[in-house]
């Protein structure tokens, strides 16, 4: 599941660089970069410190 919502919040970082004339590639790749960060971020922290019953 978290896979599939990360693969979705790259999509308005796709839509940045495609309709935005000043976006370069490296800024959409930095957003995305960002958008694995945090995701990796909440997986970790969701699944080592909460018990899950």
């Amino acid at each position: 599941m978290a896979a599939v919502v990360l693969l979705l919040s790259f999509l308005p970082d796709v839509a940045l660089y495609v309709y935005v004339p000043e976006a370069t590639l490296a800024v959409a790749v930095a957003l995305a970069f960002m958008h694995v960060t945090a995701a990796a971020a909440c997986v970790v922290g969701l699944t080592e410190y909460v018990e899950v019953p």
